[in-house]
């Protein structure tokens, strides 16, 4: 059985950037879904304090339906 990953969609809005944010503090490792890759890298270093985290897989992605997702 494999680990699973938390992924965020949405993580360079407040609640998702605040989420993506809390689970790296807390050891996790994190995949972030994301249109603005700088957005999200810019947000966590200015906001949060945190820069480049190891723990962090950014996916850029382009516009698409999460509802199959859900």
């Amino acid at each position: 059985a494999g680990v699973a990953l938390p992924t965020r969609a949405g993580a360079t809005g407040q609640t998702g950037l605040h989420l993506v944010a809390q689970a790296l503090n807390k050891g996790h490792t994190v995949k972030a879904l994301v249109r603005n890759e700088e957005k999200l890298k810019t947000a966590l270093e200015k906001e949060q304090k945190i820069k480049d985290h190891e723990n962090l897989h950014i996916v850029k992605i382009s516009n698409i339906d999460f509802k199959p997702l859900i």
